[in-house]
């Protein structure tokens, strides 16, 4: 029986290899597929998946980040893993994503899954410092986390929706947060959409195809 595998994302860069472009990364010479990310909340939710899956002798790696988990899997098993998305290579002229979020996880994810479907993902993970970007490469949507340590996402998203070069960029909110009165928030602050952890390769596929379908209608 294999044993889940967690490391923190202060760990991740020196034992992963992200060199590859695709909805997978390789692990002690074994490839992984992104399973889920959930919010920290729900970590006894995901020990217990990781260890039924390990159960099955499959590998599973458990990532922590600072707001949330992330499980990567191995294939072989329907109930866990997500359909795995169709390579792409991405010409200059695809259309831009932008994903703000402080953490590596979350933006490896969207990264992945995104550009695996035609997507050009560009990352900003200090938006204080770094939102220039969204002046100078102008993307078709923007992902934003809400709990970061320099600004609010909710603050941010009101601050971008005033700018005149951004007003007009359709904002999802990813977050872990998953009440009422958040939703409600986001919204007065001009999101979107709001899109909770864990969320599936879908749910980002399809914000990014409804939201620019409805803008460029």
């Amino acid at each position: 029986m294999n044993r889940p595998i967690y490391l923190t994302e202060k760990e991740i860069k020196s034992k992963i290899d992200y060199s590859r472009q695709k909805s997978s990364i390789y692990f002690q010479d074994k490839e992984l597929y992104l399973g889920s990310i959930y919010p920290k909340k729900s970590a006894e939710k995901v020990h217990a998946i990781c260890q039924e899956y390990a159960n099955k002798n499959l590998s599973c790696l458990l990532i922590e980040s600072d707001n949330s988990l992330t499980v990567w899997i191995e294939k072989g098993d329907p109930q866990f893993q997500l359909k795995t998305l169709p390579e792409k290579s991405i010409p200059s002229g695809e259309p831009l994503v932008a994903c703000i979020d402080d953490s590596k996880t979350i933006q490896y994810a969207v990264k992945t899954i995104l550009q695996s479907v035609g997507y050009q993902v560009v990352s900003i993970m200090k938006p204080t410092e770094e939102l220039k970007i969204l002046l100078v490469r102008k993307p078709i949507l923007i992902f934003l986390d809400v709990n970061m340590p320099d600004i609010s996402g909710y603050k941010l998203c009101e601050k971008l929706k005033r700018f005149p070069q951004t007003k007009d960029i359709p904002i999802v909110m990813l977050t872990g947060n998953t009440g009422t009165l958040d939703r409600v928030r986001a919204k007065l602050k001009g999101a979107n959409q709001y899109i909770t952890k864990p969320f599936t390769s879908q749910q980002l596929i399809n914000a990014v195809q409804s939201l620019v379908e409805v803008e460029r209608n």
